[in-house]
């Protein structure tokens, strides 16, 4: 009996061997799986990153070029309503220059007879006398 006993508990003892081994393989086989599973996720939301990231930088672009087009237009609508004035100031000054032209040639005109007569008179009238520097280097050689 004794050897009947030993055997009863050796067959006992392998199914829960192999029970255990079975749990142990389902436990590693549902880390696997949930490692699987962890990397599946992880990869989604990388790819939504990237995806995101995309969108991000689409739209920012989609801004910026809408920025310009506004800005654009509102240059040439600032042109548009200055160029007439740009064009006015131009003739004004053009005017107010003749005006200034006209002024000194009739200023010219008026005087130049009297300027002519200055010169002519001062050209004319000469006193001759020596130069200061020259009566010096005489009383030094006398």
């Amino acid at each position: 009996m004794a050897s009947v006993s030993t055997t009863a508990t050796a067959t006992t003892t392998a199914p829960i061997a192999a029970t255990g081994q079975t749990a142990r393989s389902k436990g590693v086989d549902r880390l696997l799986k949930a490692e699987a599973e962890a990397t599946k996720i992880v990869q989604q939301a990388r790819q939504y990153r990237i995806k995101r990231a995309k969108e991000a930088r689409d739209e920012a672009e989609k801004e910026i070029e809408a920025l310009k087009e506004q800005r654009k237009r509102e240059l040439q609508e600032y042109e548009q309503q200055h160029a007439g004035d740009a064009v006015k100031e131009q003739e004004r000054i053009a005017k107010e220059t003749e005006v200034q032209i006209a002024e000194i040639r009739a200023t010219f005109n008026k005087n130049r007879d009297a300027a002519v007569e200055h010169l002519l008179k001062t050209i004319t009238s000469v006193t001759p006398r020596l130069h200061p520097n020259i009566k010096v280097a005489e009383s030094n050689q006398a």
